[in-house]
């Protein structure tokens, strides 16, 4: 009997302690909360479908950079017909268009000149892509740079 008291009194004890420790988690290693990221990280670092709704601009290379970049015919995509093509500090728009609309790059920005002035932020540019938002839209715009023959 003495023997049974004393091991209630261990066990109560024993209870009693652990209650009172706080409690430390413990990492498992298919735990979903260690690859927790930020919406900006998520929203950002994933595949060119998600980068249309990115509003994050990259590093940019120099202006002078980007308009090298720039030349060339810009379509919507690879198998549409162009939109226009740059040719220097030249935008010439593929239809409906009198004449030649000077662009600037100034700061990373890119400065159509036309009746009505326009300027597109751009987020990020490449040999192949172009995304950028302009100032009337709160929507990334992608365009794809098209092969010439002379390319």
């Amino acid at each position: 009997m003495i023997v049974m008291k004393n091991f209630l009194l261990i066990i109560l004890f024993i209870l009693l302690y652990s209650c009172n420790q706080t409690a430390k988690p413990v990492k498992h290693e298919n735990d979903i909360s260690n690859n927790i990221v930020s919406n900006k990280e998520l929203d950002c670092s994933l595949t060119e479908i998600v980068m249309e709704d990115c509003h994050v601009k990259e590093k940019l290379p120099s202006d002078r950079e980007i308009l090298k970049l720039l030349q060339g015919v810009w379509a919507l995509n690879t198998d549409d017909n162009a939109l226009f093509y740059i040719k220097e500090k030249t935008l010439i728009y593929t239809e409906e268009q009198t004449k030649p609309i000077k662009i600037d790059i100034n700061d990373g920005y890119l400065v159509i000149n036309g009746d009505v002035s326009v300027k597109c932020e751009i987020l990020r540019i490449n040999n192949d892509t172009l995304y950028f938002i302009d100032e009337f839209s709160d929507d990334t715009t992608k365009l794809y740079k098209r092969r010439t023959p002379s390319d």
